[in-house]
């Protein structure tokens, strides 16, 4: 089989990359191993940036009708006592941020995709890439034979509680369960320890940062609603983000941990949960629905190869403590369109000429990553963790303008200018 375009998985950047080029004229084939609707382990927070870049993708709508909760203000809680609470108002422009479950919001942009003319498979595992003389030519795929059962997700392209996996005819590939799907240029959006990046030699690793995530869903207590509310904690942190009557927890916590989930992750997620006790005090219940992802820390020393490039979290990942995670996934999606459909423009889709989507990439998040990076030294060090926020709280235009570069809508520069650091210390 040939097709123009395949893009290999379907979370927010492949689904995002494959609409944008659609729209561009493309002819695209979007694959992923999983049937939608589909858990998945996030802290399901979009800040106001991201909520742009989604409305740019014509799914906004759709997220509120299927109950996206609105979130007005971040709140950094630390074991020390102090807290700090900054309100999106204040920098955002009047975009919100918002909550809604990933199996629900990936379904949406799945749908948008098909909607948008492209050819959805899903249910099918690419295997690996398809080289000709060094350069990607497309993928070896193989149809799941036993593949994850969808749960269920109530939105507006599915009425009620829908399988969907009996949808539009373009699901599996024809023919034979393995198939060859050869294409112009390859989007590899296979996620964290991305099979591509691997087999291409582009991954580093996780550098030795063995940090774990695991999420899990809960009743948030009245009033929990409309904040994302961080904790810190001895070795990781948790976040709580609440919509109507369900709640996303989300726990960050250290590699050398593991063995304590002991094939039980509830049980782990419920004791680690007293460590966090502000969370712990907004949930109302017990936790359900817990699942575990890791290590969190994924890096590429370069995110191109010829006939191929590397987008959301396969290309790189940090400790999501500022919750941009999706954020960087669509920039990331609308940069390796453009890109692409400029290099099959040209007919050169050489390493030399993707190479400026690395540069590119390295220009738009370069900053924003030394910021996260900058957040979790502070956030880890209690000491330092106190002091700031201590500060912070007594100055709220600093605080208003680190709440605006980690909800993107204002340049991360601005920490690097000499008058915050006044602001912040003096």
């Amino acid at each position: 089989m040939r097709v123009e375009v395949l893009v290999v998985g379907a979370g927010p950047a492949g689904s995002a990359a494959a609409i944008h080029l659609a729209r561009r004229g493309r002819e695209v084939l979007l694959v992923d191993r999983c049937r939608f609707p589909r858990r998945k382990p996030c802290g399901e927070y979009y800040n106001p940036e991201a909520v742009r870049l989604l409305g740019a993708l014509g799914v906004l709508p759709a997220m509120r009708g299927a109950g996206a909760g609105s979130i007005g203000a971040l709140a950094v809680g630390a074991s020390g006592g102090c807290s700090l609470t900054a309100p999106f108002s204040r920098v955002a422009g009047g975009v919100e941020a918002l909550s809604l479950g990933r199996e629900v919001l990936d379904t949406l942009l799945v749908d948008a995709a098909r909607e948008a003319g492209v050819r959805v498979w899903e249910g099918v595992e690419v295997l690996e890439p398809l080289l000709d003389a060094g350069r990607v030519v497309g993928a070896r795929c193989r149809e799941q034979q036993t593949p994850r059962t969808p749960v269920s997700c109530r939105h507006p392209a599915s009425p009620g509680s829908v399988e969907r996996s009996e949808r539009a005819g373009s699901q599996h590939p024809p023919g034979a369960p393995e198939t060859e799907v050869r294409a112009e240029i390859v989007l590899a959006a296979d996620g964290l320890r991305s099979r591509f990046a691997r087999r291409l030699g582009l991954a580093v690793g996780d550098g030795g940062r063995r940090k774990f995530g695991v999420t899990a869903r809960c009743t948030p207590v009245p009033g929990a609603a409309g904040r994302i509310m961080m904790q810190p904690g001895p070795g990781g942190s948790c976040g709580l983000v609440a919509r109507r009557d369900e709640a996303n927890l989300g726990m960050v916590v250290d590699g050398a941990r593991l063995r304590e989930l002991g094939g039980n992750p509830a049980r782990f997620f419920a004791a680690a949960l007293a460590e966090f006790p502000a969370l712990a005090d907004a949930v109302a219940g017990p936790v359900h629905d817990v699942l575990t992802v890791g290590p969190l820390t994924w890096i590429t020393r370069h995110q191109v190869s010829a006939g191929c490039l590397l987008l959301g979290d396969a290309a790189g990942f940090y400790d999501p403590f500022t919750g941009q995670g999706v954020t960087f996934a669509l920039l990331t999606a609308a940069l390796a369109a453009e890109v692409a459909d400029a290099a099959l423009a040209d007919v050169d889709v050489s390493a030399s000429r993707l190479t400026e989507y690395s540069r590119r990439r390295q220009q738009l998040l370069g900053t924003r990553v030394l910021v996260q990076k900058g957040v979790q030294v502070v956030m880890e060090r209690p000491w330092l963790r106190e002091q700031v926020l201590e500060r912070l709280s007594r100055r709220p235009a600093a605080a208003s303008l680190l709440l605006g570069v980690i909800a993107d809508v204002l340049p991360p520069a601005r920490l690097l200018h000499p008058d915050f650091a006044r602001r912040l210390l003096l």
